[in-house]
């Protein structure tokens, strides 16, 4: 990419130091950015080069070369000055380039030129040039994010924000479908102010582009995912996901995940082993910044982020400070994914250890129970944050009540201490009265001995001491009233802060909640953001599906029925409708296709069996081909000259070639000659056996044809001669004539065995390039240049018929039963007319460029063309004839219904046509009605038809009998239809006005009011329990069949709604309007759906197909479309008709549909594009012109 001239690259590139987002290490040095593989050389635009590596500059007309940045193995980055602009580029050439490695670097600019974004390297310019291919981009001076690594790790926020920005630059890549796939640090420039940008798309790939950028190789080992590793075909933006996390894993350690001694065990790695926990390698890594690092170097593709641009909002969430969205796989997914990468060793390794498994079965679950439990615990994030501060104030509460209930243990203790002092002072306060009333005594008596005076004494020593005793309880007291006091204030403290903690807490849990809604909030949004994405694609699909049919129909036009299938087959299957069965059977229009001859094919014959033909081409050679299987054998080998005409005997014995002037007889068992004809002076260009194989004849450029005898190889006596080189001959059914045609438009009819002639009138303007026979009536068909194909009385040697053709004839036949007749066209297309009528009935195209020649095969209407593509096609005319069109001549279409295998026309007059769709069978014609027929359904071998004479009648279908007229309506009958069951027909008029009668008896059995300004249309439900209405209202409606009870109303079109059906289930309904509008609306609750508009003019007539995923649309032009039910998109659009259509369904088994139209044409569209044909009187056949001259040689 810019700046880079291989795509093998250094992983870290130079060691230039940069700024990035959040960084604070200066650059060292400044210079251009360049990044060169092993082996390469680099040098400053300044530098001069070696006298060894002297090679030229290259002119590129605008730029002016400064200097060489870098060369590598297939091209050289050079500075230079663009002179308009005045501006530096990098300029990146080619060494050498090859055709295809000029498109792939070429591609490789275009790649990187679609993706606009700061952190992508710009280019401003690419072409081709004398000097060779170049691409102009962005020239940068601050190194490569490798180099910016060589000075080691970076801080976390630094990592994560250079990370993310790279992320974003490659996001925008995979917003266009590009995946980069060679990712790494040498692959990230920096700009002067360290801004990271990606460059070196070479290995890029686009996600419907099959040709890979210049250099496709599979990428750098050690930044190369699992599936890159496993040489997957299919890589996406999970792979550079994937590279993204080892530039993040080594940005964070300086140290790869996956290291080994060479590239293969580094693959090998990368497939089997799980990167080493970042907090093993280094220190400090954040646990979130680690979590996004796994994530992106999951295994498997899709647990990783699917785009760049979900692992660089995660990055952007961690440096913000929010939640992130990755989680860390629990050791359970670990373990499954362990032993799905592994599933050999994982089997051993439990069969080793099922005895220690089971021995410890207990200790292990205990474990990893608990290790679960802590690795649920890291992954909840921000829930875990929560429940941490839930759990925070829960355990601020239980130290409060403790420290409360030691408080209340200290109270207790100096309560008892209290009731302990007190007991002391009243035991003091009794010996202080025993001791006063002894001193009272004493003085009373006076004469007491002085032993008592002495023991009262002793007593009064006893109560002070007594006494000082009470004083330390009293102080004892004090003190612990003190300390009682104070562990109450500790209480009380404890329970403010506990009170405090629970208010934490509370506030805490509000918070929790409030995370709580934001995160199903963000839940919700993420979950609508990926179902818009999915309908976004759902979207992408569908309308790239349709394009590709229209493609695929295009191929298939212009003849590349190859391609056409090519096209066909990669449309998802989900997506396939009718329009994909519609293209498809046109593109397996042929039964087989053989490639016979590397260059165009001048002729081919048929044996009457059918089941071989030989073929004669330009390159001079000859080969019969067994049809069954498609195998060949060579006649006549090249080298010989042009091969000009080949014939093969009835029986396929023999075979006539004739090439570069030699003319031969030869088995077709092994290519032996049997005879050389030699009469002709010029080359055979023509030729035809006998029915019975015991002659042939030949025409030739020197003006004649001659008979030969098959037995002897010798000419009869005589010549067939014009005035003009031959250039067609055919022999009639009985062998009793033989038909010549000149270059000048001469045709002539001989007698075989005597040679005498008769002339046909000169009525052809131009060459007459092909003839041949009716094989039951004998008559002589003639086709040319002039675009007309004329018919002839052989006896009478006049024209009795002639058919204008769209194209130049080149080939002409008629199928063995006469019914048919055949034409190939110079375009290479291929038609089918009716031989009676001359009526267009198939035209498919198949060649590529003229057909040269074309064989009946056998009884069974097949016929295998060959043309100037060198191709020899097999076609089964019966099977494309299965389905076609029909017209009916009297009156126009006003109307129509299919049923049971049947089509009913309706004309302008009072009458009703109904004929097979297959066009076996009698046709019925309904009579009875005094005004036009205005509506028909047909039913159980029923037709039911609504006139403008307000009668709505019964018939039988086969029969044409009428079966009942039921009571007249108000108006004019607009709409009749039958119940599904048979019993019953709705009918409605121009009042508005709808009835419900029973069919057997004709009694009226419910009606509505309708639509007020008329009816238009009317029709059961799928189950007969509803009905559904349109009306001048610009409104439709749902009934009850039974009540007449309305159910549901339908508006929002902007004029009278014409048409109206319910799907097959029953689930929604279609209308279409005069504002041009298709509407499909939920049944159940009258909801609209989708809305298809800007349609090509007033919806007439809406009809699902029976899976209801398609809807047939009349707009009143010739043409018809089809729509996904589902999207509302157009898939195909149905031209061919001439007249505006009238109406539309979908044939019994949703393989064909029908159209009709204001021409009296009936068309049925299935195997291909087909004209119609007409159901009633033949046109009369044309008089025949008097001939002109009856020379005895023919021109």
């Amino acid at each position: 990419m810019p700046n880079d001239p291989d795509d093998a690259q250094n992983d870290r590139g130079d060691s230039t130091w940069a700024y990035l987002p959040g960084s604070t290490r200066p650059p060292t040095r400044a210079g251009s950015t360049h990044t060169i593989s092993e082996g390469d050389t680099a040098r400053h635009p300044g530098q001069r080069p070696s006298q060894e590596a002297a090679p030229p500059v290259p002119a590129i007309p605008g730029y002016h070369v400064l200097g060489e940045i870098a060369r590598g193995g297939m091209g050289v980055v050079y500075q230079a000055r663009h002179l308009k602009l005045d501006r530096v580029v990098a300029l990146k050439t080619m060494l050498h380039p090859d055709k295809l490695l000029r498109a792939r670097f070429l591609a490789e600019g275009q790649v990187v030129a679609a993706i606009k974004h700061p952190h992508v390297v710009e280019v401003y310019d690419l072409g081709d040039s004398p000097g060779g291919p170049y691409i102009a981009m962005e020239y940068l001076t601050g190194g490569t994010f490798g180099g910016r690594l060589t000075g080691g790790s970076l801080p976390p926020r630094d990592a994560a924000a250079a990370i993310a920005a790279v992320a974003t630059g490659v996001a925008a890549a995979h917003d266009l479908g590009v995946v980069h796939r060679d990712l790494k640090p040498g692959n990230v420039l920096l700009a002067a102010d360290g801004t990271p940008k990606v460059t070196d798309f070479g290995l890029a790939k686009r996600a419907a582009d099959d040709l890979t950028a210049t250099g496709a190789v599979g990428g750098t080992p050690a930044y190369m995912a699992p599936e890159q590793a496993r040489a997957m075909k299919f890589v996406g933006p999970p792979a550079d996901v994937w590279s993204l996390g080892v530039m993040l894993y080594e940005a964070l350690s300086c140290q790869r995940p996956f290291v080994a001694d060479t590239d293969l065990e580094v693959m090998i790695r990368i497939q089997n082993d799980d990167p080493p926990a970042l907090r093993t390698v280094i220190r400090g890594v954040p646990h979130a910044l680690e979590t996004i690092c796994l994530k992106c170097l999951e295994k498997e593709p899709d647990r990783r982020y699917p785009t760049a641009k979900e692992l660089a909002a995660d990055l952007t969430a961690w440096y913000e400070g929010r939640p992130i969205a990755a989680r860390r796989a629990t050791p359970a997914e670990r373990a499954v994914l362990w032993v799905r990468r592994k599933p050999t060793v994982a089997a051993a390794w439990a069969l080793a250890n099922v005895v220690v498994m089971l021995g410890g079965f207990a200790l292990a679950a205990t474990g990893l129970w608990r290790e679960a439990v802590a690795e649920r615990g890291i992954a909840e994030g921000l829930k875990a944050q929560a429940e941490e501060s839930r759990d925070a104030a829960t355990t601020q509460g239980a130290v409060a009540d403790e420290a409360r209930q030691r408080a209340e243990r200290s109270e207790r203790s100096a309560n008892r201490a209290k009731a302990q002092v007190e007991e002391t002072n009243a035991q003091l306060l009794n010996q202080t009265k025993v001791a006063d009333e002894a001193r009272r005594a004493a003085e009373a008596t006076g004469t007491r001995l002085a032993a008592e005076r002495v023991r009262a004494d002793q007593e009064r020593s006893a109560a002070e001491a007594a006494r000082a005793t009470a004083e330390d309880a009293k102080k004892q007291l004090a003190a612990q009233k003190v300390a009682a006091e104070k562990a109450r204030d500790e209480a009380v403290a404890a329970r403010q802060a506990a009170e405090a903690a629970r208010t934490t807490a509370e506030e805490a849990k509000k918070q929790l909640a409030v995370q709580k809604m934001a995160a199903e909030k963000a839940r919700d949004e993420a979950v609508a953001a990926r179902a818009s994405a999915a309908a976004a694609r759902d979207e992408l699909a569908a309308t790239d599906y349709v394009r590709t049919v229209e493609l695929a129909y295009r191929e298939w036009r212009d003849g590349r029925s190859d391609r056409a299938r090519i096209l066909l087959a990669s449309c998802p299957e989900g997506l396939r409708g009718w329009e994909w069965e519609h293209v498809k059977r046109h593109a397996d229009a042929e039964e087989r296709v053989l490639p016979a001859h590397p260059d165009e094919i001048a002729a081919v014959s048929a044996a009457a069996a059918g089941t071989h033909a030989v073929t004669a081409g330009k390159d001079g050679a000859a080969f019969l081909w067994d049809l069954a299987t498609g195998t060949g054998k060579t006649l006549l080998g090249v080298g010989g000259g042009e091969a000009t005409a080949v014939a093969i005997s009835p029986d396929g014995k023999l075979a006539l070639t004739s090439a570069g002037g030699k003319t031969s007889l030869r088995e077709t068992q092994n290519g032996n000659i049997v005879h050389t004809l030699t009469a002709h002076t010029d080359r055979v260009v023509a030729a035809a056996f006998s029915p019975d194989g015991r002659w042939l004849v030949t025409g030739s450029a020197d003006k004649s044809g001659r008979i030969w005898d098959v037995a002897t190889g010798r000419p009869r006596q005589f010549a067939l001669t014009h005035t003009s080189p031959l250039v067609a001959a055919a022999v009639s059914p009985d062998g009793e004539q033989v038909a010549t045609a000149s270059e000048k438009g001469g045709i002539g009819l001989w007698n075989p065995r005597t040679g005498t002639p008769k002339a046909l009138p000169l009525l052809h303007s131009g060459p007459v390039r092909c003839l041949c026979y009716h094989p039951k009536s004998g008559a002589l068909v003639s086709a040319g240049d002039d675009r007309t194909i004329r018919i002839w009385n052989p006896n009478a040697a006049t024209e009795t018929a002639h058919l204008e053709t769209p194209g130049k004839v080149t080939a002409v036949g008629v199928s063995a039963d006469g019914k048919w007749l055949i034409g190939g066209d110079a375009d290479g297309t291929l038609r089918v007319w009716d031989a009676d009528t001359l009526e267009a009935r198939l035209a498919v195209r198949g060649h590529v460029g003229a057909i040269r020649g074309l064989a009946v095969l056998g009884n069974r209407f097949r016929v295998a063309t060959v043309g100037a593509d060198g191709t020899l096609r097999v076609w089964d005319i019966d099977q494309l004839l299965a389905t076609d069109i029909l017209a009916a001549r009297s009156g126009g279409g006003a109307a129509f219904a299919v049923g049971d295998g049947q089509v009913a026309a309706v004309g302008w007059g009072n009458t009703v046509r109904v004929a097979a769709l297959n066009h076996g069978g009698r046709e019925a014609v309904l009579r009875g009605h005094t005004r036009p027929v205005t509506a028909v359904a047909l039913a159980g071998g029923r037709v039911a038809t609504g006139s403008r004479d307000g009668t709505v009648k019964l018939w039988d279908a086969q029969t044409g009998q009428e079966l009942r007229t039921l009571p007249r309506h108000e108006g004019d009958v607009r709409a009749v239809g039958w119940s599904p069951a048979g019993d019953r027909v709705v009918s409605a008029d121009s009042a508005g006005m709808v009835h419900v009668w029973d069919a057997e008896t004709g009694k009226k059995l419910t009606s509505v009011p309708g639509h007020k300004g008329g009816t238009f249309a009317a029709s059961f439900g799928p189950a007969g329990k509803h009905l559904l209405t349109a009306g001048a209202d610009q409104a439709a409606r749902v009934w009850d069949a039974e009540t007449g009870a309305e159910l549901l109303l339908l508006r929002g079109h902007g004029g009278r709604v014409l048409a109206a059906a319910f799907s097959p289930d029953g689930s929604r309904i279609a209308t279409g309007s005069e504002d041009r509008t298709v509407r499909l609306w939920d049944a159940a609750t009258g909801g609209l759906a989708t809305k298809v508009e800007r349609l090509a003019g007033p919806v007439t007539a809406v009809a699902f197909n029976r899976s209801g995923s398609r809807l047939g649309v009349t707009c009143g032009t010739p043409s018809a479309v089809v729509i996904d039910a589902a999207t509302g998109k157009i898939a195909q659009t149905l031209s061919g008709q001439s007249e505006p259509l009238t109406g539309i369904q979908f044939g019994q088994t949703d393989q064909s549909i029908i159209t009709a139209a204001w021409d009296r044409s009936v068309r049925v569209w299935a195997s291909g594009d087909r004209p119609t044909r007409d159901i009633g009187p033949a046109p009369a056949a044309p008089a025949p012109s008097p001939p002109t001259s009856s020379p005895a040689n023919p021109p």
